[in-house]
């Protein structure tokens, strides 16, 4: 517990919301390494899941030359059938766009009509930025085109400024819309893996973790290719990595994970945080108990739930293989105040992290990258499951 941190009230025993032993593996075993999803339903009820991998090494690591993305389709009603198709990796070529020398990153999906729309972190031309691909629903493939995605901000004399969504795009947007100097660099840009749909427009957060400690973005589009910046959320100045968001009552809920890199120790973790539409801070942000990895934010039936991995205590001989990491995922109700009022735990001796959710007639799922080699060190495996959640009230 922080200072200011309010002890929330149990809610039924571990594992009431899902049993991870019940999760279904849709990646592949011959792949050691499978991370980040990212989760959207067609009209029909099929459930997709982007996410990279690599067959020759366990590392996370975008400069790895194996490593690519692929996007997975299955019958959520009947998981076992999943249909795999391979998206991207370092060297290829779609039209006029090369990946070059890095791996795409943290693809984030968008169902529109009869497509998937597939944004992903690209590299090309010495330089990070996002590109998006569209997957053809009815034909079951990827359609032999890409766009390059474009960033709008309003700078300060209220004129409206379009930018290629790449680094020196987003360091002219901080720049120009909200005064900063100009940074070398911005460090690593991540555009949340869900989407808040409201009034035909989607929402998303997006990160910033660079040297100067920039605000995350929040920031809206119709289509996955073409991004507005709505505002700058400077109270999250601790290098925020990794950033969550949703709309909830008229208001933007914020959870954000700090980077790594973030020098002071003691202001590390999890934070939550309430915004009005037009950026006003309306709760500071929190500071929360919790493991460092990718935090979620849901709405479902009038209430909002946070998603985050919390340290748990397990026997000793499982802590030295490394078990205590990211093996528990806290379910909790947000309040108005940013404390939580109810929770639940999700253990799982193969750990349980960097979740995508999403909603489907009703019924809420997750994919969430599981690591077995936190049970046993000589398994080199690191896979991508998906399962139902039973979420409380």
């Amino acid at each position: 517990m922080y200072a200011g941190e309010r002890q929330p009230r149990r809610t039924g025993d571990d594992n009431s919301v899902m049993n991870p032993a019940q999760a279904t593996m849709i990646s592949g075993e011959e792949f050691k390494m499978c991370h980040v999803p990212s989760v959207a339903f067609d009209a029909d009820g099929m459930m997709y899941v982007s996410y990279y991998r690599d067959s020759t090494t366990t590392v996370e690591k975008i400069s790895n030359p194996n490593t690519h993305t692929v996007l997975a389709r299955l019958d959520p009603s009947t998981p076992g059938s999943v249909t795999t198709f391979r998206h991207l990796g370092v060297g290829d070529s779609v039209g006029d766009f090369t990946q070059e020398e890095k791996a795409p990153y943290d693809p984030t999906l968008l169902a529109l009509g009869d497509r998937i729309v597939y944004t992903f972190q690209s590299f090309e031309k010495g330089e990070r930025g996002y590109a998006a691909s569209f997957f053809n629903i009815k034909e079951g493939r990827f359609e032999n085109h890409m766009e390059r995605c474009t960033l709008t901000y309003t700078d300060s004399n209220g004129r409206k400024v379009t930018v290629p969504f790449t680094d020196s795009g987003r360091i002219r947007c901080y720049k120009e819309a909200f005064g900063y100097k100009e940074p070398k660099h911005l460090g690593l840009c991540v555009l949340h893996s869900r989407y808040i749909c409201h009034n035909g427009e989607y929402y998303s957060a997006l990160s910033c973790d660079g040297p100067l400690n920039f605000g995350p973005l929040m920031v809206k589009t119709v289509d996955g290719v073409n991004f507005e910046v709505l505002f700058e959320m400077p109270e999250f100045n601790m290098g925020t990595c990794e950033v969550g968001q949703e709309l909830f009552k008229g208001e933007f809920y914020i959870i954000a994970r700090t980077a790594q890199s973030f020098k002071d120790k003691k202001r590390r973790g999890l934070y939550i945080a309430k915004y009005s539409l037009d950026g006003e801070c309306i709760c500071a942000p929190r500071r929360i108990s919790s493991e460092p990895t990718r935090p979620a934010l849901l709405v479902h039936r009038n209430r909002l739930y946070a998603f985050f991995n919390t340290t748990p205590l397990v026997p000793n001989d499982a802590a030295k293989r490394g078990v205590m990491r990211r093996s528990r995922m806290r379910v909790a109700i947000v309040t108005p105040d940013c404390h939580f009022s109810r929770y639940s735990d999700v253990t799982s001796p193969y750990s349980i992290q960097y979740y995508a959710l999403g909603v489907n007639k009703g019924k809420v799922y997750v994919a969430f990258t599981e690591d077995r080699r936190q049970l046993n060190p000589n398994i080199s495996k690191g896979n991508i499951s998906v399962s139902a959640i039973k979420l409380f009230r």
